[in-house]
């Protein structure tokens, strides 16, 4: 059966591409549906190719495992709001809706937290600042079991790609210093 890409997402780490059978692509027919197909991540920096269960991009799991396993950590650019649960989903969640829809989302997610605790955290994220520890650890999400399987290299690191974008710098270093 034909493959298709149905998306190409930019992330900090690379490149995600999400697939499916191309009958599905074309017609919306869901009989034509690969299930549990993952997803492939095209490192940004040395243009290695890896595969990541569906389980685990579903369930957010594989950044961790990427960045504990497969890379070392001087190679990936630190994200500083990483250490906050559901940063990126509050700060849009703000942008979009709002301060009370943060909130009823936070409050979803995190029931230990009581509604001050929550509007604390919300206003926290809302300036740009970290939450406060006691409310960082009633929102973290307890460890997972270890899986049995995780994220596969399939291919590189590539050489070239490493080259070409220190190339790449090298060149912009000569324009900016000219």
């Amino acid at each position: 059966m034909p493959l298709g890409i149905k998306k190409i997402i930019e992330h900090r780490l690379g490149w995600i591409g999400l697939w499916q059978s191309q009958a599905y692509l074309d017609s919306g027919d869901v009989r034509y549906v690969l299930m549990d197909t993952g997803a492939y991540l095209v490192d940004r920096y040395d243009g290695s190719v890896h595969h990541i269960p569906s389980a685990d991009y579903t369930h957010d799991l594989w950044e961790e495992d990427y960045e504990q396993r497969i890379k070392p950590p001087q190679n990936i650019e630190p994200d500083p709001w990483s250490e906050v649960p559901f940063a990126a989903e509050l700060r849009e969640t703000l942008d979009g809706e709002g301060r009370i829809a943060a909130i009823r989302f936070l409050r979803r997610r995190v029931r230990a937290l009581n509604m001050a605790q929550a509007n604390q955290y919300v206003i926290a994220i809302a300036v740009g600042e970290h939450p406060p520890a006691p409310l960082l650890d009633l929102a973290r999400p307890p460890e997972p079991f270890p899986r049995p399987f995780g994220i596969t290299t399939l291919t590189g690191p590539n050489p070239a790609s490493a080259d070409a974008a220190g190339s790449a710098r090298a060149a912009d270093s000569v324009e900016t210093a000219k």
